[in-house]
């Protein structure tokens, strides 16, 4: 198995980021077109304060 993520880890890499891009984008149209209040739509679809909540718990 580590072999086999040691083969692919461009892939893994590229699509965590990718995601986390894609989230960044509409959080900020979201926010930008008012669609939700202020800044909840950036932190509601940012990730990672999601995933530092999980760590923290």
């Amino acid at each position: 198995m580590l072999h086999s993520f040691l083969h692919r880890w461009p892939l893994f890499l590229g699509i965590s980021l990718l995601v986390i891009v894609a989230s960044c984008l509409l959080g900020w149209i979201i926010s930008k077109f008012r669609i939700l209040p202020e800044t909840t739509a950036i932190w509601g679809l940012l990730r990672i304060p999601a995933i530092a909540d999980r760590v923290s718990d």
